[in-house]
């Protein structure tokens, strides 16, 4: 090894050659672990010039209270004298020149040079790698805009506390800010998150040091109290009410909160986290509607133990009809009133069936889905299943599908729809997607650019329950709706209530008014329907016109 450059053997040149071009440090061992060669990125790694290295053990590299073991495992070595990966399994150090540590990977490799065995040891430098795979560990497990707990890592701790058998006192909140939406839709998304992360930390100033709190996403957040009674849970319920009360946090904009509780019930409970998390909900949205700003009890403020059992009995079925099956699609004709001609315009109805074969009207369940966050979920499969009758039914002219309000708020709803109807090859003027009249007033930001975006590829919309609304005109000067459908209550009793005659005629002249077709629904005789088209009403539905029918037996009877 002693050999100059220019007097080398080529193999040995090149040898040198990739040495010193190779991205890791390499440093070669006698058999006594002496350092005989030793490459540039050597130097830059460890910070010695390669002549100091030279002759020195090779755990002149490594932490003092790594070196004897060292000494021992490098003997194994040279007995068995096979390849091995280091680094990867437990954790390695080497030693810069200036005494600074920094984790590394090391490979080792046998060499025999002349009969004399040699040890190439190839050093990584690995700070980078696991400074990434920590942050990857943050980001998987922590809220990007709060820096708390996010849902995944509070579902794998409150598992992992049920799964522990110490559940004796234990206790969960939830957190959810009233008026939040009314921030966020007026003053915009920078002063929202101003106001959550305000709102963390003071949360974060409330809790013991071995609580678990998280953002689960929204406005809503959730406590985990390992250990705690009912009376501790519920008392720190009442110091977070109280401390959203006292003002607005960190200068952000006011808020209250309104907290649900429920607690694990001991070791005889057997309970799972899904469960504790849809009580503590059902518990806030108690305090929601007591008028928020306060503490409701799961047990205590929601009602009888088997009312609540059977919500989240419905809530589960409905969960489990999104992933297979037990929701139908209903379908109304709508008709063109003056017309004979037979419907080919149809309003979608969901209905959901029961474990039983009962099959449930919106009315049950819908509410329910909002509280427990399926809302959107639904109408996604809502607009799959429209899509996919439009395509095999291609004699229906209009398909009306309800959204609901939560899926206002959806950002991706309208190029999801868009997307869709290319898919399934539907021409989007066969869709009109109502949404109703609250809804919009209430989004109407929300309401208008969805909307704006629908109509932009060819999709029509009508503003459901009109009339509800009362006073709302000047919004909906500004909204892209295509037709205005009167509510019900104003149809069923027309014939004998002047009061609701006026309000129809008035409904029907802004409708017209404002460049949009009129629909009646609640239709349920002969005389209503002769009154409506005096009225100049467009459109009618109703029982007496035809009543919801499983939607593939109707369209399977279009000619």
């Amino acid at each position: 090894m002693s050999a100059s450059p220019v007097n080398m053997p080529r193999s040995d040149r090149y040898f040198r050659a990739l040495l010193e071009y190779a991205g890791d440090a390499i440093v070669v061992c006698d058999a006594g672990g002496r350092i005989v060669i030793a490459n540039e990125e050597t130097e830059r790694l460890f910070g010695y010039a390669r002549e100091e290295l030279i002759g020195e053990p090779i755990e002149v590299l490594l932490p003092h209270a790594a070196r004897e073991r060292h000494v021992a495992h490098r003997d194994a070595f040279m007995e068995t004298h096979a390849r091995r990966a280091m680094g990867r399994h437990l954790a390695l150090h080497g030693l810069r020149r200036d005494g600074s540590r920094f984790p590394i990977e090391v490979s080792l490799g046998p060499l025999d040079e002349g009969g004399e065995r040699l040890v190439a040891a190839i050093v990584r430098d690995v700070s980078e790698r696991l400074r990434m795979e920590q942050e990857l560990r943050r980001l998987a497990d922590r809220d990007e805009l709060t820096g708390l707990y996010n849902r995944r890592r509070f579902t794998l701790d409150l598992d992992r506390l049920i799964a522990a058998e110490e559940t004796d006192d234990a206790a969960l909140l939830l957190i959810d800010l009233d008026n939040f939406k009314y921030v966020n839709d007026t003053l915009g998304h920078n002063a929202g998150d101003a106001v959550i992360r305000a709102a963390a930390e003071r949360l974060r100033g409330l809790i013991r040091s071995g609580d678990v709190l998280a953002r689960l996403g929204g406005d809503e957040f959730v406590v985990l109290l390992p250990g705690a009674s009912l009376r501790g849970a519920t008392q720190l319920a009442e110091r977070i009410v109280s401390a959203f009360e006292r003002g607005p946090a960190g200068g952000g904009e006011p808020v209250t909160a309104s907290v649900g509780v429920t607690t694990f019930g001991g070791r005889d409970r057997i309970v799972t986290g899904e469960q504790l998390l849809a009580e503590a909900d059902i518990a806030m949205y108690s305090s929601k509607e007591a008028g928020r700003n306060r503490v409701a009890l799961y047990g205590r403020d929601t009602g009888s133990p088997t009312r609540m059992q059977d919500d989240l009995s419905l809530a589960n079925r409905l969960n489990r009809a999104l992933t297979g099956d037990g929701l139908e699609l209903f379908a109304q004709p709508v008709v063109a009133v003056g017309e004979d001609a037979p419907p080919r315009r149809f309003e979608l109805l969901l209905r959901l069936r029961g474990a039983d074969g009962e099959l449930h009207s919106p009315a049950v369940f819908l509410p329910l889905s909002e509280r427990f966050g399926l809302a959107r979920r639904i109408d996604r499969w809502v607009i799959a299943e429209s899509l996919r009758l439009a395509a095999v039914h291609p004699a229906v002219a209009e398909l009306a599908i309800n959204l609901s309000a939560t899926s206002l708020a959806d950002a991706d709803l309208a190029d999801h729809i868009a997307a869709g109807t290319r898919t399934a090859g539907v021409d989007p003027g066969r869709l009109l997607f109502e949404i109703t009249e609250t809804a919009a007033i209430t989004n109407s930001a929300a309401a208008e650019e969805l909307a704006r975006r629908l109509r932009a590829f060819g999709c029509r919309l009508a503003l459901d329950d009109f009339g509800t609304g009362f006073g709302t005109f000047t919004t909906l000067r500004r909204l892209p709706f295509d037709a205005l459908k009167i509510d019900g209550s104003f149809i069923r009793g027309l014939c004998d209530s002047e009061a609701d005659q006026v309000i129809v005629r008035s409904l029907v002249d802004v409708a017209h008014g404002l460049g949009k077709l009129a629909t009646a629904e609640w239709v349920e005789d002969e005389r209503t329907l002769t009154a409506l088209r005096d009225y100049g009403v467009d459109f009618a539905q109703g029982y007496h016109l035809g009543r919801p029918r499983p939607a593939d037996e109707v369209f399977a009877e279009l000619s």
